[in-house]
């Protein structure tokens, strides 16, 4: 479990130099220092627009849960006769 993480930070530490190296841009330095390495550096901006797609889309699925779910259990709780534990 522990190696999901350990990975690919030494990947990264050994892609993108240390006096270069962002906390906050790191993920995009390692890629744009391997697309360029296979001369296909065009692909980085493609992939940061994914990657914010994928963070949006994740994001939104935790706001839309509960959003889904509190009036369901709602209802469940009116069926059940427990109307009176739900919040109003």
């Amino acid at each position: 479990m522990l190696t999901i993480f350990i990975v690919p930070a030494v990947v990264i530490s050994w892609v993108v130099p240390s006096k270069n190296l962002s906390l906050t841009a790191g993920v995009m330095q390692a890629f744009d220092g391997f697309f360029n390495h296979f001369n296909i550096g065009f692909l980085t901006p493609i992939l940061g627009v994914m990657l914010v797609a994928a963070a949006l889309g994740g994001m939104l699925t935790w706001l839309a849960g509960p959003s889904k779910g509190l009036p369901r259990r709602r209802a469940e709780g009116d069926r059940a006769g427990h109307r009176h534990l739900l919040p109003r």
